[in-house]
């Protein structure tokens, strides 16, 4: 029989008491359950799926399924591929490049404000945005690099393309060393992650709904002050930045 020590005693290993050996050990084996809640993910963000849910679903009978895919590994890749490429892009930049033509000639600080609020609420009201992330984070890093790859920077060039317009009507360019290209990626970005944490808590963005501004807003029109310089002009980022901290 083995005799341990009382609960209230402390343990001499490795110098610690009891409870903070109970907090090493809850501390661990959180992480664990972290890590495996990632691996899992990432081996197959859809095996919960099953083929009859998913034809109750869309309405069809389970034969409508096999028609299509061999079986459910083969509709498991093309959701995914699907899901990192255009399905969750093109109709919602449809709406917003018919925005940005509708604002392009108001003031450059109100039009780029409505843009930013409609591209952030776009994508927070769409919830194929949220499958995307899942995937994004689970095979999107593995099984399906490319496709993510090709994702990502398909979305890169549309909200290059987008901003793009609204700045060349205004006689704004990027300012070197930045493409526009480049300040798609950032503004792609900042509208990720600010957008997940707005379906988390949305009062944390919100400045005033009612002029459509918010965080995200704001600091688009922000960043896009210092990466972007009045066509002709000669100043580049490190100038507007070193002038910055000088001011400071």
């Amino acid at each position: 029989m083995t005799v341990g020590y009382p609960v209230s005693m402390p343990s001499r290993k490795a110098g610690k008491t009891h409870e903070a050996s109970r907090t090493e050990s809850r501390t661990k084996l959180l992480q664990a359950g972290a890590e495996l809640i990632i691996e899992h993910a990432q081996r197959n963000p859809f095996a919960s799926m099953r083929v009859r849910t998913i034809c109750e679903r869309a309405g069809y009978s389970t034969g409508a399924f096999y028609v299509h895919w061999p079986d459910t590994d083969a509709f498991q890749l093309e959701l995914g591929e699907r899901l990192l490429s255009d399905l969750p892009t093109l109709e919602d930049f449809q709406s917003l490049f018919a925005l940005a033509e509708s604002v392009r000639d108001r003031p450059l600080l109100d039009a780029l404000t409505k843009l930013a609020f409609a591209d952030l609420d776009e994508l927070v009201k769409n919830p194929i945005w949220d499958a995307n992330e899942l995937v994004n984070v689970t095979w999107g890093r593995s099984r399906l690099r490319e496709a993510g790859i090709r994702g990502y920077r398909q979305v890169d060039e549309l909200t290059a393309d987008l901003y793009g317009r609204v700045l060349e009507a205004h006689g704004r360019e990027p300012r070197p060393p930045f493409t526009m290209l480049q300040i798609g990626v950032l503004l792609q970005g900042l509208v990720e992650g600010l957008g997940l944490r707005q379906k988390v808590d949305r009062e944390a963005l919100e400045i005033s709904p009612s002029e459509q501004r918010s965080l995200y807003a704001i600091a688009v029109v922000a960043l896009l002050s210092v990466l972007t310089r009045e066509r002709g002009t000669r100043a580049e980022v490190g100038d507007v930045l070193g002038k910055a901290f000088e001011d400071t």
